[in-house]
Formats: C-alpha cells, structure tokens, sequence
C-alpha cells in the first residue's frame, strides 16, 4: 500500500474528518437502443471503465426473455482484430482486457449490441466512437487505516492486485477538514 504522513492537531480529533478521493468525470455511455420496425427498443446502455483494464456496463432493458443472453461487443477501431465481449446476467456485464490491451487515452472502440428475436440474432450500434477515458469511474482504494500517534497520523490503504504495476503512475488525493468546514 502506499503511506501519507501528515500532522495533525491532538485536540478534538473525533471532529476530523478524512477522506481519499480520486474524482473523475463519470459521464456515461447513455444511448437508447430502438428495434427494428418501431417495437419496443433494446433499452440504454452505461459503461464505465475504470480507465485501466476493466469496463462495466448496466442495461435498462425490458424482460429478459429466453435463449442466449444479450452481449454487447467492443471492437477497437485502433487495433485490428480486437474484439471483446460483455454478455449480460440480468442487467450487468463486465469486460477485462487482456494485460496486453491495457486502456490507453486514444483507445476507442465500436459498441455493438447483440441478442436474439424470434430466434435471429440483431445487431444494433450503441456507439461508433466509444472513449473509454471520458465515461470513467476508479477503483476505490481498499483497506484505508489511520494510524495516530503523539506527532503525527500514517494514512494506509491498497490498491487492486491488478492495480499493482501501474502503482507508479497512479495519483490519489487526500484531503482532513473538519466537520463544519465546507469542501472547497
């Protein structure tokens, strides 16, 4: 994990509060999906990645209905032949890249989504220019500790095991105020 050292007052120490943030946009991949003909569409799509290795997508979708379960594909407009997969149980889904196909800020893919209708599959564009680095939201820091002492408190917290590479180009904020003072 990584430790932050800093000072602070003894006194009324309950009334500190601390908090570890990492603050991206976390605009989504939102895009109604219409089938064919004007029935009732597919529903909407968010996807977020954790600007990394990892996109998670929910669907706000009509019923389920049976047979194969509905996917939507991923295909990179930068690197031929990528191509990932994110099937969906219930309304969730999540694709993890490949250590090789790590994200990157000009990554860019084509969403397609995919399921069946009376036993034909249909194909329907989300997203011809899907950027993963403007729909992010980070893994939170885990095991976050604050350890006091007469001069002075140790913050502690880890990160992902898949996180633990890119520890060196990863940046946290940390932030004390006290209960009555406003964020600025």
């Amino acid at each position: 994990g990584w430790a932050l050292e800093r000072e602070a007052p003894m006194r009324e120490l309950s009334t500190w509060l601390l908090v570890c943030t990492c603050v991206v946009s976390r605009v989504g991949l939102g895009v109604s999906v219409q089938e064919e003909g004007g029935g009732p569409g597919a529903g909407s799509f968010i996807c977020l990645s954790n600007n990394i290795v990892r996109i998670d997508c929910r669907w706000s979708a009509p019923e389920l209905g049976r047979g194969p379960s509905p996917w939507l594909l991923f295909t990179s407009n930068d690197v031929l032949g990528s191509k990932h997969r994110c099937v969906f149980r219930a309304s969730e889904c999540t694709v993890v890249l490949p250590p090789q196909e790590v994200l990157v800020p000009s990554d860019n893919f084509t969403v397609t989504f995919h399921r069946y209708v009376s036993g034909k599959e249909q194909v329907s564009l989300v997203d011809p220019h899907y950027l993963p680095r403007r729909h992010v939201k980070l893994d939170p820091p885990s095991s976050l500790q604050s350890n006091v002492s007469s001069d002075c408190r140790v913050v502690t917290w880890s990160v992902s095991p898949v996180l633990e590479p890119l520890t060196s180009v990863l940046s946290c904020e940390l932030a004390f105020k006290e209960q009555e003072e406003a964020w600025e």
